[in-house]
């Protein structure tokens, strides 16, 4: 029955309940920078490849001053390094240095390891029906948000 009203407040109740446990989680878990915003810029890099900083920024819904301040933090730190815009020379890009692609590996492995214990008692069943539903309801939610606001569509990290 789509388009069909139906109460959403149980639904509502628990995206909550995992926003809340998910920003727990970020803030209680070692991660690979003191700044876990900074975490974002390196994860985004290492998915996309080097970037400028407007088009970092833009990945990650910031604004490129903060992405810029934040990307020279991790340059200092030897975690990204600038590099020549091959398509510009007068641009530099931000790429993973191997100690930031060391930063990156450790903090999957420390996601995967994570996930793994919370889905441990679930059969592969269960894991394969709740990740199709999770990933239609991601979907459903991007569609949504590029109906109200196409410039932020798609969130990378």
């Amino acid at each position: 029955m789509t388009g069909a009203k139906r109460d959403v407040d149980p639904l509502l109740t628990q995206v909550v309940r995992m926003s809340r446990l998910l920003h727990r989680l970020k803030t209680s878990l070692p991660s690979g920078t003191a700044d876990r915003s900074a975490n974002v810029l390196l994860l985004i890099v290492d998915r996309l490849g080097p970037l400028r900083v407007a088009d970092l920024a833009s990945s990650c819904h910031v604004d490129a001053s903060t992405v810029s301040r934040q990307a020279a933090d991790l340059v200092r730190a030897g975690l990204l390094r600038r590099e020549a815009d091959p398509l510009d020379g007068r641009a530099s890009l931000m790429a993973l240095t191997p100690s930031g692609r060391e930063q990156v590996a450790d903090m999957m492995r420390r996601r995967r390891e994570f996930f793994q214990h919370v889905v441990s008692d679930w059969t592969a069943a269960e894991l394969d029906t709740f990740l199709a539903q999770l990933t239609r309801f991601i979907d459903d939610i991007e569609h949504q948000v590029e109906t109200v606001d196409p410039q932020h569509s798609k969130v990378d990290a």
